[in-house]
């Protein structure tokens, strides 16, 4: 998973040393999977039906209990025929196991997480102010969760961990769910997403010291895995960006540096946000949106919203995967391209015109053409993602 951590797994004590010589151990483990909370839904909740928010905390925890345990159960059951490598061959800890032999023995040092997203909008709905304005609601909420965690991994023998969930797609996900219950509420759903775990908004007007300080808080309540990032302008003192990643490797965080930056790809003007090129009028405009993690490119050419899928290469070609917002029908394979500029035009799916069957269909086609190029000797490798 992104940004997952591994807690401490003793060589001897398992999940407590034995002794203060006993090791923990990193290498060679996993997390077996992770159930986010929708924390400002269960507020709400407990708010419509009058009742104690931890009360209706605890159900959805204990709910999230049983899915793991089930998960957990379900995953001992596999024989390590399943994966030879990991489990037989030594891929994994412990996996030197017989073909025939169930994999539950080598589950233990194996971590299981409480996903958490959108605190900034639990504290919004709690009293209408930002984690960075506040905060204090929601780090007694992750301490709750933390010391009820800590409990039930002694009961049931399995290494849970809290993780600030991403929510790639899950922070627009998250707020659908909300806004067909209760509505629209600002700041807390009238977005068409949510915070990532423990993150400030980020519309939030701040510099990078606040940033890293106000985050700095919930740090060591995520065990199961967090990120602490700041964005930069392009331009941006260098020097200063050091400074700040110094600061933050001091304070122990996992640290994220994410830069912004358009560019023309007619007369390759830069600055940090254009549609149109001031210098030569060109609407051949790429924005960088992100340089740290995933790579986020967004395309501005002729009204069109596009946006890099993938390159793939060849033992003869480039092509280079462009996904294109309109309203022709695709998807549209360049055939008999002889250089490295050819182009592979498929429709693009956008978050506010809902999901479709498009992407799928482009991911069908792609991969079938794909195919056929490995078979004729031209394709090295390559697949389509997700769009």
């Amino acid at each position: 998973m992104c940004r997952a951590f591994l807690s401490p797994w003793y060589e001897k004590g398992g999940m407590h040393p034995a002794d203060e010589n006993d090791k923990p151990i990193f290498e060679g483990r996993f997390n077996l999977g992770v159930v986010s909370l929708h924390l400002p839904m269960i507020l709400a909740k407990s708010r419509r039906e009058s009742k104690d928010f931890y009360e209706v905390l605890d159900y959805y925890l204990e709910l999230i209990r049983g899915l793991h345990k089930r998960t957990y159960d379900y995953i001992g059951e596999l024989r390590a025929s399943v994966n030879p490598v990991a489990f037989c061959e030594g891929g994994l800890l412990g996996g030197n196991l017989n073909p025939t032999e169930k994999i539950k023995s080598i589950l233990p040092p194996m971590t299981m997480s409480y996903g958490v997203t959108a605190l900034n909008e639990l504290q919004r709905l709690y009293n209408g102010k930002s984690i960075r304005e506040d905060g204090q609601f929601a780090l007694d909420v992750m301490k709750y969760i933390n010391d009820y965690t800590n409990r039930i991994k002694e009961e049931d023998h399995i290494l849970y961990a809290i993780y600030g969930t991403p929510a790639e797609s899950l922070c627009g996900l998250q707020v659908e769910q909300f806004r067909k219950i209760y509505g629209i509420i600002e700041n807390v759903s009238d977005k068409p997403y949510v915070s990532n775990s423990f993150h400030c908004h980020v519309a939030e007007q701040m510099s990078p010291i606040e940033k890293q300080d106000k985050e700095g808080r919930f740090w060591n309540l995520f065990n199961g895995g967090k990120i602490q990032y700041c964005r930069y302008n392009l331009g941006y003192n260098k020097e200063a960006i050091k400074t700040l990643i110094l600061r933050a490797m001091e304070k122990g965080f996992y640290e994220g540096v994410n830069l912004a930056m358009c560019y023309c790809e007619d007369c390759g003007y830069q600055q940090v946000e254009m549609d149109s090129c001031p210098k030569c009028g060109s609407k051949m405009i790429t924005k960088i949106d992100r340089m740290n993690g995933y790579l986020g490119f967004t395309r501005v050419h002729n009204g069109f919203h596009c946006g890099t899928l993938r390159k793939s290469l060849y033992k003869k070609y480039v092509f280079l995967v462009i996904k294109i917002e309109n309203d022709e029908q695709g998807p549209f394979i360049c055939e008999n391209v002889e250089d490295d500029k050819g182009q592979i035009y498929v429709p693009y799916y956008d978050r506010k015109y809902g999901r479709n069957e498009v992407r799928d269909t482009v991911i069908k086609h792609y991969n079938r053409y794909m195919r056929e190029l490995v078979k004729k000797g031209i394709l090295v490798d390559t697949y389509a993602e997700d769009c």
